[in-house]
Order: structure tokens, then C-alpha cells, then sequence
């Protein structure tokens, strides 16, 4: 009986180091941005060398701009109608070099 449990625990220790081990690598490949900067532009950015942009991410910080799910709800009580659609774009136009 004490064989059995001994066992038991060898197995459930190897189990929990072999799913504990960290990977290797990351299994995708993130695409640097080019900031596109205007003629006579300051070149001078605060971009975080440990955290350079990537073409990911702009898309998802995109997305997340023009998604109307995720305003504070402060933000939503001042709506007329509770259903009606509501993003950052909605005030923060693009063409207008989102200026509010």
C-alpha cells in the first residue's frame, strides 16, 4: 500500500514539473513598425527600447480605438440612448488629428 502511494507521488510530481517548464520561445514573430514621420519632423520619439512597436500592436491599439464596448460606464451615463454605439473615434476624429 505504501509502494502504491509512493509511486502515486513520483508520477504526480513529474507530471507537475514537466507542465511547469517555461517555454523556449515564443511561437510567432512580431513585425517591427516604421513610425512614418513627416519631412522636417522631430525624429526624437519616447518609444521604449524594451517595448518597440510592432505592426501587432498598432493594429490592436487601432482596433481598440475604433471599439465602441469600451468606454467607462461614467462615460456611458452621459448617452442618450443606453444601446447607441460609442468609441474614442466618436469624439477623437482622425481626420481632424484627433484633436477633440
Amino acid at each position: 500500500m505504501k509502494l502504491k502511494y509512493s509511486l502515486f507521488f513520483v508520477v504526480a510530481m513529474g507530471l507537475l514539473w514537466a507542465g511547469c517548464r517555461p517555454n523556449e520561445a515564443p511561437s510567432h514573430q512580431l513585425t517591427p513598425y516604421e513610425l512614418p514621420t513627416p519631412l522636417f519632423f522631430p525624429t526624437i520619439t519616447n518609444i521604449p527600447a524594451d517595448n518597440p512597436m510592432t505592426e501587432e500592436g498598432v493594429a490592436l491599439g487601432k482596433m481598440l480605438f475604433f471599439d465602441s464596448l469600451l468606454l467607462s460606464t461614467e462615460i456611458k451615463s452621459l448617452r442618450d440612448t443606453p444601446n447607441s454605439s460609442l468609441s474614442c473615434s466618436s469624439c477623437h476624429h482622425p481626420e481632424h488629428s484627433f484633436e477633440y
